[in-house]
């Protein structure tokens, strides 16, 4: 994969939980990514520190990251395309991580070379949304090289059936394998005391919270204006994650223009035990994104049993409407605004979408997704037909 650094967000964190989930059940892992310490876009160039690593990633038995080197705009690393070359001599299998970058074409080429098989996961790349953006660059990369890794893939992965449905023009057949990531379930289940979140940020009465990565496609300028819209006097709205693409600047003049911007706090990244205090101290969880193939923090929310609210575009998002674990709403500040006045005016309806969220959350915790890819890579293994 390109990068492992936590701060890029659900990839990052699948790929070490998985490959933790996958070692506990007898599969032996090899993690090659680069050394960048944010995504392949972002202004920062510097080497990634151990301690920026996801959690869990000092668990892996074999993890190799490889210097990054300029044009570090593609995750350039000739020294990457070596390490592959090397951990595909014992490999039964090879899978491949996003999209567009140069670690995806190395990885490729490997494997075509001594005839391993592999396999991609997009998350969430394919998404119209997302392929609208950067046109020109996606569409060379694609007549290049891409294209023919994706049709010559033994399984192209996705984690929703509608994620796999939006590649539809993709053609991709029967290679297509639909295989959930996971959570940790049980880190969610005893949260800790919310009075030192409240206390250290400030907090006195509701909490609205969005916790991830700062992104345009997550909505947040959607969720700004629905926060000052719905007036709910003195809630304030947290935003709690790393801001790589310059994002906050521009949320607080939103704020400030709406003389609302003492009721937002920005508190960067967070994790471990101040992710899960940050959780404990919310009481409605708030997702708006334009795009989202699976969406990892929401999950986690919901397993922690927060009232969650989230726009159609979170492709699991059906599936919550289904089991009434969450709200769904469009990504419109009124819309949004409504059912955010709806839910701070009804705590017994949030305590009452806590509890479907942790019943609804318990099927991806690992014990059980983990299943799914052994199945999907003894198949791809063998050389088996996916159905």
């Amino acid at each position: 994969m390109p990068g492992l650094a936590g701060r890029t967000g659900g990839t990052a964190f699948h790929v070490v939980d998985s490959s933790r989930a996958l070692q506990e059940a007898g599969i032996e892992v090899s993690v090659v990514a680069t050394d960048l310490a944010a995504t392949a876009g972002a202004p920062s160039r510097r080497r990634i520190r151990l301690d920026e690593l996801p959690p869990g990633a000092d668990e892996l038995h074999r993890l190799r990251l490889c210097h990054a080197i300029p044009p570090r705009r593609f995750a350039f690393s000739p020294e990457l395309r070596r390490v592959i070359a090397e951990e595909l001599e014992a490999a039964d299998v090879l899978h491949i991580h996003s999209l567009f970058l140069y670690p995806e074409l190395a990885a490729y080429r490997a494997a075509v070379r001594r005839g391993v098989p592999y396999i991609v996961s997009p998350h969430g790349a394919v998404d119209p949304f997302l392929r609208g953006r950067g046109r020109f660059r996606k569409s060379v990369v694609d007549a290049l090289w891409q294209r023919r890794m994706l049709h010559h893939a033994a399984a192209v992965h996705f984690t929703t059936t509608e994620e796999a449905r939006l590649a539809g023009d993709l053609q991709l057949g029967p290679r297509q394998a639909v295989v959930p990531t996971g959570i940790w379930a049980d880190e969610f289940s005893r949260l800790p005391d919310p009075h030192e979140f409240r206390g250290r940020h400030g907090l006195n009465g509701l909490v609205v919270m969005f916790l991830g990565r700062l992104s345009f496609k997550k909505g947040l300028d959607v969720l700004v204006d629905a926060f000052v819209e719905a007036q709910l006097g003195d809630a304030h709205l947290v935003v709690a994650g790393p801001d790589d693409e310059g994002l906050t600047p521009g949320l607080v003049a939103a704020a400030e223009a709406a003389g609302a911007r003492d009721r937002l706090v920005f508190t960067g990244m967070l994790q471990g035990v101040e992710r899960l205090q940050a959780l404990a101290a919310t009481d409605i969880w708030v997702l708006p994104s334009y795009s989202e193939n699976f969406g990892i923090a929401a999950v986690e929310a919901l397993a922690a049993g927060r009232a969650v609210v989230m726009s159609p575009a979170v492709n699991i998002a059906a599936k919550v409407q289904a089991a009434r674990a969450g709200v769904i709403v469009e990504a419109r500040a009124p819309a949004l605004a409504a059912e955010l006045r709806a839910l701070a005016a009804d705590p017994q309806r949030r305590r009452t979408l806590g509890d479907a969220a942790r019943r609804f959350a318990r099927q991806y915790d690992w014990s059980s997704v983990v299943r799914g890819f052994v199945e999907l890579y003894e198949r791809v293994g063998a050389r088996a037909p996916l159905d």
